[in-house]
């Protein structure tokens, strides 16, 4: 019984672990989308302007 237990925590922890990671992996990934569009808006207002 104390094999399982310690089983099944170590597995919950894991999927802790991971879900912490992807959260902050998903943050890193939107800002730097934010970014880029940013940097499209500027260019394309640089081309409308011309």
């Amino acid at each position: 019984m104390k094999k399982l237990t310690t089983k099944i925590v170590s597995f919950i922890l894991t999927l802790s672990m991971i879900f912490s990671l992807s959260v902050s992996t998903y943050a890193a990934e939107r800002n730097s989308s934010i970014a880029n569009i940013e940097k499209l808006i500027k260019v394309a207002e640089a081309e409308i302007k011309k």
